[in-house]
């Protein structure tokens, strides 16, 4: 059975809002009046929510399935930045470690790393490369309060039906000025606000939210980190769902197979003409404040 479900808003618990975009398959976005989140509501509910889980996890699988050397390439990236602010002896807690390629990357570098997967078959996948991935909810995690060095999610939060609980866990994980390190969509970049339903981070089957700069610092504020760091860039990844639209997503998964360094130099070429040099994701890092 499916239903339509009416949720607050996670950041200021108003039930004030106006409408902001709908999708093709009917949902609607709207965006709090009072502090300007905006997130999919109503939510749609069945009975059978594991099928509704994995349904968006293929949507997720298809992207990370074509586009192996572009996500290692990403998160050798991010590993760069977050070397420079924590380098190893670290334990390092992944949040949707999904097929754990950032798992890998980690451990190659000296980091003791640990995930969090809700899919179990993706999970299976990511404990071939580092066995402490928990398959579950962050809530039925074993660790104990004060466990983790860092804490990442690499376009986890605006996936998560209540993003506040979740931070609020995280900071209980984290040891004493322990170090988050956040990936999101910007709702706010010139893109978001000019295509809207039209913009590629736009799916409000399994984006529940989309932050800008002032949210997304006003949600961490509130479960209890400082924003230390917030920076713009370029979409890196999440080509699949576009290449499968073509017909093209088995030839390019052939070419990432043979010269990937070739095809994430000519994706990311691409994708810089595409924006001119403009940026429609934030990554951000944050410290336990208290």
């Amino acid at each position: 059975m499916t239903r339509n479900v009416s949720v607050a808003c996670n950041l200021c618990g108003a039930n004030d809002t106006r409408y902001y975009a709908r999708s093709p398959e009917g949902q609607t976005v709207v965006q709090c009046r009072r502090c300007d989140l905006i997130y999919t509501n109503p939510r749609v509910r069945t009975d059978a929510a594991a099928g509704s889980v994995e349904a968006a996890q293929e949507e997720l699988e298809k992207d990370y399935g074509a586009e192996q050397a572009l996500y290692h390439a990403r998160f050798a990236d991010r590993l760069r930045w977050i070397l420079s602010r924590r380098p190893p002896p670290a334990a390092v807690l992944d949040v949707g470690c999904a097929w754990g390629y950032f798992l890998d990357e980690g451990t190659k570098r000296g980091y003791e790393m640990y995930g969090v997967e809700l899919s179990p078959q993706t999970a299976a996948f990511a404990q071939r490369v580092c066995p402490r991935v928990h398959v579950g909810t962050l809530e039925t995690a074993p660790w104990p309060e004060c466990s983790f060095d860092i804490v990442t999610l690499w376009h986890t939060l605006e996936h998560l039906p209540d993003p506040l609980a979740v931070l609020q866990r995280l900071h209980r994980l984290m040891k004493p000025g322990a170090q988050l390190f956040i990936e999101v969509p910007d709702a706010g970049s010139r893109i978001a606000r000019a295509e809207k339903e039209r913009w590629v981070h736009f799916r409000p089957s399994s984006h529940l939210y989309y932050f800008d700069r002032t949210t997304v610092r006003a949600l961490l504020t509130r479960a209890g980190f400082t924003c230390s760091q917030m920076q713009g860039v370029r979409q890196g990844t999440g080509w699949g769902d576009l290449l499968q639209r073509l017909g093209l997503q088995r030839v390019t998964h052939g070419l990432l197979e043979r010269l990937p360094r070739l095809v994430t130099a000519v994706r990311s070429q691409v994708m810089q003409l595409q924006q001119r040099g403009e940026t429609d994701v934030l990554i951000l890092s944050a410290t336990r404040s208290r």
